[in-house]
């Protein structure tokens, strides 16, 4: 079953494979869906690539792995792969979390698809459904973390309309919080 959010720029499909939603998104080139085993060697090389997680921490430890080999895909809340819209082959993952006590939007994508638009429009898709109706998110604003000497995320976020908020110091480093507001 297809429907369209008025107005979005993407088109919800009722897919299966996740317990929290039966939510998948199609825009002009993505599809944002559940994580399946398939989609576990993609998921892994994101959290083991130093490019990717230059600005995260650095690659995940073998515990972190391990724990995320052991789950069970398509449980975890506000958590979609990001994949190619022509072949479903994930190419990322973008999440909503509130880890930080209000709703924070993430998004990785393996290097070989960066500069391309893709974290752009996987993002402007999710930020509609996360506020459609009725909203996933009940919340008047999300925000968004990275560190300052991320500059290609700080450009996107800004794309996105975020405004920056606040510095901070977080694991030894300078971050960045900004913030989007929901308008009606």
């Amino acid at each position: 079953m297809w429907r369209t959010v008025s107005g979005s720029t993407f088109v919800l499909e009722d897919c299966l494979g996740m317990t929290w939603t039966n939510d998948c998104m199609t825009t002009q080139r993505l599809r944002l869906r559940a994580a399946t085993e398939l989609d576990k060697p993609v998921i892994a090389k994101l959290l083991q690539d130093p490019e990717v997680r230059k600005y995260l921490g650095g690659p995940a430890s073998a515990e972190d792995l391990q724990a995320f080999h052991d789950t069970t895909e398509g449980e975890r809340w506000g958590s979609f792969v990001i994949a190619d819209g022509a072949i479903d082959l994930a190419m990322g993952v973008l999440n909503f979390s509130d880890h930080r006590g209000e709703w924070e939007l993430s998004c990785e994508l393996l290097p070989r698809y960066w500069g391309r638009g893709f974290a752009l429009e996987a993002a402007k898709a999710a930020i509609e459904w996360a506020w459609a109706d009725p909203a996933p998110i009940d919340a008047e604003s999300i925000i968004a973390v990275t560190q300052k000497a991320n500059l290609a995320s700080i450009a996107l976020l800004e794309r996105l309309g975020f405004v920056h908020e606040r510095t901070f110091s977080e694991s030894g480093a300078s971050h960045a919080q900004y913030r989007l507001h929901r308008l009606d």
